[in-house]
């Protein structure tokens, strides 16, 4: 064997390595260990788990785990998924939990992070009692024993507020045990199945202070019903009577870039959509 073959054998699977390496970073983004860090706060990459969790029924979920509560609100908390708040008639106690599935680990801890930084106060890590919550989780209790509990489970980010922080913990400790097993209302698997914009149709040319319809394209998988959150940073979005049509009311001239989150009735929320206008004055 010749000199020049050997070295041609060495280097080929050395550069084959090479390769694969360089393709898993670039398509799937920081492998797991790394430390990543947004605005104040920062976490330890985890590690992709064998099931992801595919689906969170809030019905199913607000019923096992605040039985005596019942719904006061719910809605959309941008692409943070979906907010419900509980509220029990005989202690007058209220429960306010957000719940969010996304396409993988990476992307539900980069939206804790932003969730985390959103939030006024400064959050703690671990639990106050010092029991393990999920893969990360954040914590804050007040001196008047109200508290709240950010938490991310593999896939899937939670956050629970009540002026009962001990509820708060006890709960989210419950919902975990949960998750582990694929119980009461929490669906897993080894894909999640997005839901997906595919086009913002605008009603007409957009005009500062005048409103312009947005008509979204998307495509449900699972054949559940969507709901849409749209987040401007020069205009006013407002909803209207049909699902998948938003009102936008650009209040200065220049450009905009408007971000669209799908989200199904199991919480799966899509990636986001960029529309990017131009606007006229």
């Amino acid at each position: 064997m010749t000199k020049k073959l050997k070295k041609d054998l060495l280097i080929g699977p050395f550069a084959l390595l090479l390769f694969l390496m360089i393709f898993y970073v670039v398509s799937f983004g920081q492998t797991s260990g790394e430390r990543i860090e947004i605005g104040q706060y920062s976490l330890k990459r985890a590690s992709t788990p064998e099931f992801l969790v595919t689906g969170l029924n809030l019905n199913d979920l607000s019923r096992i785990h605040f039985s005596n509560m019942n719904k006061l609100t719910e809605g959309l908390a941008a692409q943070f998924g979906r907010v419900r708040t509980l509220f029990d008639k005989k202690t007058k106690k209220q429960v306010k939990i957000t719940v969010a599935v996304y396409s993988s680990v990476n992307e539900a801890e980069n939206m804790a992070l932003e969730l985390l930084n959103s939030i006024s106060a400064v959050m703690k890590e671990g639990s106050q009692s010092g029991n393990v919550i999920g893969t990360h989780s954040w914590y804050l209790k007040s001196p008047n024993r109200a508290g709240t509990v950010l938490f991310i489970y593999n896939n899937s980010l939670f956050q629970l507020f009540s002026s009962d922080y001990n509820l708060v913990e006890k709960s989210a400790l419950a919902i975990v045990n949960d998750l582990t097993k694929g119980v009461n209302g929490i669906t897993l698997g080894k894909k999640v199945q997005l839901p997906k914009i595919s086009d913002v149709i605008l009603s007409k040319t957009v005009r500062k202070n005048e409103k312009v319809s947005l008509n979204i394209t998307a495509f449900s998988p699972s054949q559940q019903r969507l709901s849409y959150v749209v987040l401007s940073s020069k205009g006013q979005i407002l909803d209207s009577d049909k699902r998948a049509e938003k009102s936008y009311i650009p209040i200065e001239s220049g450009t905009d870039e408007l971000k669209i989150y799908a989200i199904n009735e199991v919480n799966v929320v899509s990636q986001v959509f960029v529309k990017k206008l131009i606007i006229e004055d």
